[in-house]
């Protein structure tokens, strides 16, 4: 990877390239790098902002930008005219339905299916 001489890589479009080229050259050496410890910065904090709150809980784990929902969240699934409602806490796994019961089929060593009566059984 080429980097530029403030850093940044040469395939990154520099935040202050509008007129970087004329102005931005012009600028003392220690203001370049200021500008870009700067610009390096507000890069880091929006894609910590975009990236949603501190989250121990993420929805879409295995795509590529996962969602997260914060801490401990209630989840809640709509179907076939029930809900079930999923939350961990504490070290435990709590999975509530209404409108219907629950089966519990083992699958592997570390898996569990699921399913509501609403489900075919």
């Amino acid at each position: 990877m080429t980097t530029t001489d403030s850093g940044y890589l040469a395939t990154q479009r520099h935040p202050l390239d509008h007129n970087r080229d004329q102005q931005f050259e012009r600028l003392p050496a220690w203001a370049r790098r200021e500008l870009d410890r700067l610009a390096t910065n507000l890069a880091s904090a929006n894609a910590r902002l975009s990236a949603g709150p501190e989250s121990n809980t993420v929805a879409d784990p295995s795509t590529p930008s996962p969602r997260p929902l914060g801490n401990n969240p209630c989840v809640q699934h709509l179907h076939n005219g029930s809900s079930t409602e999923v939350k961990f806490l504490d070290g435990v796994l709590k999975i509530t339905t209404f409108g219907g019961g629950l089966l519990i089929e083992p699958d592997v060593s570390n898996i569990v299916r699921i399913r509501t009566n609403t489900d075919v059984w």
